[in-house]
C-alpha cells in the first residue's frame, strides 16, 4: 500500500512529497525543487556539476554512509539532475586581459528558479525527503549562489508536470506497445561509445539503438528481477526494425569546468517496420514493442545517455501535443 501524498506547510517554504511509503514495489520519483537566490549573483550558465554536488551534500546531511555509497558506486547511478531552470540575464564580463568571459548569467534575489532531481531507488528518495521535511529552513548551495527552498514537489499533477512517481510494474503494465517512439530531449544529450579497449568517443546524434541501450542498462540495474528485459534480444530487435522518421534537433553545449560536451536537443520520432522484422513476428514482436514503450516512459526518470547526473539527457516522451511548460 502506498500512502497518499501529503502537503506540509513550513515557515518559509512548501513541501508536497510522500513523507512515508509502505510498499514492496520499487518506486521511481521525480522531485522538483523551486529555489530563490538570497541575493543577486552571477553564476556559470550551466550548473549541472554544482547541482550534482548539492544533491550529494543534502544526502550527506541526513545519511553520510548512503551519500558515500552513492558517490563511490561504479556504473549506473540511481539519480539524475537537471540544469538550473528559470529566467536568466546574460552577463558579459572581461578577464584581466580584457577578453570577454562567456557563459555567465545574472540571477536576481527573490527570483524563481528550479531544479529537478529523479531517483531510481526508494532508499535514495526517502533520504532526500528527510532533508526537506526535517530541516526548518533548507538551503541549497550552487557554486557562489545560496538559494532558499521555496517549494518541493513530487506528486503527480497535470500531464505536463515535471514531478511525479511510478513503479516499474506500472510502466510495464501501462505500455501499449506502439510502433512509433516519439521523444523530446530537453537538455544536451550524447552517448559515450567504446571504440576499442581503453578508447571511447562521444556521439551527439539521436540514435534509437543508443537511446534504448541507455534506458535498458538503467532499467535492468534498478528494476525488480521479474521485470528484467533480455538485453541482447531487445537491442537486436531495435537494430533490425527501428527506423528514423522525423528529426528536429539542434546542437548545444554544457560546460563542466575544465571541459565541455556537445549534445543534441529537440524532437525525434522513430518507427518499427514489421516488414524488416520477419524473425520477430506475432506475439514476440508485440512483447518487444511493449518493452521499448516501457523504456521510453522510464526515460522521464532515468534520462538518456551520458552525464545525466550533471544535467545532460533530460528526456520525456512527446505525444505531439505541444511543449511542456516550465514549473512555476
Amino acid at each position: 500500500m502506498i500512502l497518499p501524498p501529503i502537503t506540509t506547510r513550513k515557515d518559509s517554504y512548501h513541501v508536497v512529497i510522500r513523507e512515508r511509503a509502505v510498499t514492496l514495489k520499487a518506486m521511481l520519483y521525480s522531485l522538483v525543487v523551486q529555489l530563490m537566490p538570497e541575493r543577486d549573483v552571477v553564476l556559470p550558465a550551466t550548473l549541472g556539476r554544482y547541482a550534482h554536488a548539492a544533491l550529494l551534500g543534502m544526502l550527506k546531511a541526513v545519511d553520510a554512509d548512503l551519500a558515500q555509497r552513492v558517490h563511490d558506486a561504479p556504473g549506473e547511478k540511481p539519480f539524475t539532475v537537471s540544469p538550473l531552470q528559470g529566467r536568466f540575464e546574460r552577463v558579459p564580463r572581461r578577464d584581466g586581459d580584457g577578453a570577454v568571459i562567456k557563459g555567465l548569467v545574472q540571477l536576481t534575489a527573490g527570483g524563481e528558479y528550479w531544479l529537478r532531481f529523479t531517483f531510481l531507488t526508494e532508499e535514495l528518495y526517502q533520504a532526500i525527503s528527510r532533508f526537506f521535511l526535517e530541516s526548518p529552513s533548507p538551503v541549497v548551495q550552487l557554486d557562489a549562489g545560496r538559494f532558499v527552498v521555496a517549494r518541493v514537489t513530487a506528486t503527480v499533477g497535470e500531464k505536463a508536470s515535471w514531478s511525479g512517481h511510478a513503479t516499474f510494474e506500472q510502466l510495464w503494465e501501462e505500455a501499449p506497445g506502439r510502433e512509433q517512439v516519439r521523444m523530446r530531449f530537453y537538455s544536451p544529450t550524447c552517448f559515450r561509445v567504446t571504440k576499442a579497449p581503453g578508447r571511447s568517443a562521444f556521439v551527439a546524434e539521436p540514435s534509437l539503438w543508443h537511446c534504448v541501450q541507455s534506458w535498458l542498462n538503467r532499467w535492468n540495474r534498478f528494476a525488480p528481477s521479474e521485470f528484467f528485459f533480455n538485453r541482447e534480444r531487445l537491442l537486436d530487435f531495435v537494430e533490425a526494425c527501428g527506423q528514423t522518421r522525423r528529426v528536429d534537433i539542434r546542437t548545444r553545449s554544457l560546460e563542466f569546468g575544465a571541459f565541455g560536451l556537445r549534445g543534441f536537443v529537440g524532437k525525434v520520432e522513430w518507427a518499427f517496420s514489421r516488414a524488416l522484422g520477419a524473425s520477430f513476428e506475432g506475439a514476440r514482436m508485440e512483447h518487444l514493442l511493449r518493452q521499448v514503450d516501457a523504456l521510453a516512459s522510464f526515460s522521464f526518470y532515468c534520462g538518456t545517455g551520458y552525464k545525466t547526473t550533471m544535467g545532460m539527457g533530460q528526456t520525456r516522451q512527446w505525444m505531439g501535443r505541444g511543449d511542456v511548460p516550465s514549473e512555476s
